[in-house]
């Protein structure tokens, strides 16, 4: 069965937004690299409901977050809710404020930066700075390399420090889930425990920014089958790519995909 031309882009997209969401290799770099290197550019951007296609594909990771993390979220809204028992139940609202202190800064900073009149799009989306930023990544992954295991809870103020760290991936090439959690590791927070803090983060995030794009968004010119292509392969993608993360930070080896970064980053180099 041919594919159209619409669906081809929705199957490059749904796996790549799927992989570079939550795998430490910044969505938002290789997104700019597609861009710029596939014959984007700006027909990229004007490609027939380009908007609602993006904001489908955060939703359909989203939707691989909630259910990959299905049971700290069902325990977390019963502690919010006052059920279970008392100590849990302060545990857990002790977490959401965690959760929310952690979201702050990029909602102030990504707010400020969305609202600068004469912002330009092409720094952005400039290689030269997804190249920077993804050898920054690499650095930062690297980091962790034979880190021994923290015994720290979480706390306000490192909570507050983990969402800066989160911040800072608003800058193409940065990892949103490297940054955040290789800075809950060298808080000492245990590896387990960065993890959930990491992806949990990742909710307000994804679905604010879906949620922003919506008034904007033109669905009607993709049809049912493209909306449901789009949702089924990234949140599919995304789970699996969730399910390959945990399973290499219980290994403690985040530092391997360091060299992907570094080597995507000289590649972007030695082509402009």
């Amino acid at each position: 069965m041919d594919l159209t031309d619409t669906q081809m882009l929705l199957l490059v997209l749904a796996v790549l937004q799927g992989l570079t969401e939550f795998l430490p290799i910044s969505s938002s770099g290789h997104l700019g690299l597609l861009k710029a290197y596939l014959g984007g550019g700006d027909s990229f951007d004007d490609f027939p409901s380009m908007g609602a296609i993006i904001i489908l594909l955060h939703l359909g990771t989203l939707l691989s977050v909630l259910l990959f993390y299905k049971k700290p979220i069902i325990l977390l809204l019963k502690g919010i809710a006052g059920f279970g028992e008392k100590e849990c139940v302060i545990k857990q609202r002790q977490y959401f404020v965690c959760l929310l202190i952690g979201t702050l800064p990029a909602v102030i900073i990504g707010s400020f930066l969305h609202s600068l009149v004469g912002v330009e799009n092409d720094f952005f989306e400039s290689s030269s700075l997804i190249a920077f930023c993804l050898i920054l990544t690499s650095i930062i992954l690297f980091s962790v390399k034979g880190k021994q295991e923290g015994s720290s809870e979480l706390s306000l103020q490192k909570s507050l420090l983990i969402g800066f760290a989160q911040a800072c991936a608003i800058l193409p090439g940065i990892s949103r889930s490297g940054a955040t959690i290789v800075a809950a590791q060298h808080l000492g927070i245990p590896v387990r425990k960065a993890e959930e803090f990491s992806f949990l983060l990742a909710i307000p995030v994804i679905g604010g920014g879906a949620i922003l794009g919506l008034s904007s968004a033109e669905f009607g010119g993709l049809g049912l089958s493209n909306i449901f292509l789009a949702l089924f392969v990234s949140a599919v993608v995304g789970f699996l790519a969730l399910l390959v993360l945990h399973k290499v930070l219980k290994k403690r080896k985040l530092h391997w995909f360091s060299s992907y970064c570094f080597g995507l980053a000289m590649l972007v180099v030695l082509l402009r």
